[in-house]
């Protein structure tokens, strides 16, 4: 049976990118698009983790750094790319941009279960995928007012 054939759970696919050095995956039905370059304009008093604004689609775009979010640490990320995350329902739709080096690719991951990231700003285990160490991100505290400054719909 041919691989791209196989019955796989959207929940199972991750994303895997690079940000500060290490390896994070990203749940794949969360990903909107993959931006190269994208041009961001820094907002001056934020919190760290804040790289600033961006557009998308002709909106404005909250940009986070992802290795600040996970790891607490100054941003360290080239911010070669930036990752479009979106959530909603029926003309509803919230939108943010993670900051990271590079995407690499999607994989499988059964179970992401692991220790919590510890410093981390948002809910993240770690887990190992190839022997190496991987962040899985949970993405839905991305979008909490909290951290981009403005309430999101829910739904």
């Amino acid at each position: 049976m041919d691989r791209e054939s196989w019955p796989v759970a959207d929940e199972c696919r991750y994303l895997l990118v690079r940000a500060g050095g290490s390896c994070c995956a990203i749940p794949a039905s969360a990903v909107r698009r993959v931006v190269r370059n994208l041009p961001y304009h820094p907002f001056p008093g934020e919190q760290p983790y804040f790289v600033g604004f961006s557009q998308f689609g002709g909106e404005p775009l909250a940009v986070l750094d992802l290795h600040t979010l996970l790891t607490g640490e100054e941003p360290r990320s080239h911010h070669g790319a930036t990752v479009i995350l979106g959530r909603g329902s029926r003309g509803r739709r919230t939108v943010i941009g993670v900051a990271v080096d590079e995407a690499l690719r999607v994989a499988l991951i059964a179970d992401p279960g692991g220790t919590t990231s510890p410093g981390s700003t948002v809910e993240a285990t770690i887990t190992t995928l190839g022997g190496e160490p991987v962040s899985v991100l949970d993405t839905s505290v991305l979008f909490d007012h909290q951290l981009t400054g403005t309430e999101a719909p829910h739904g």
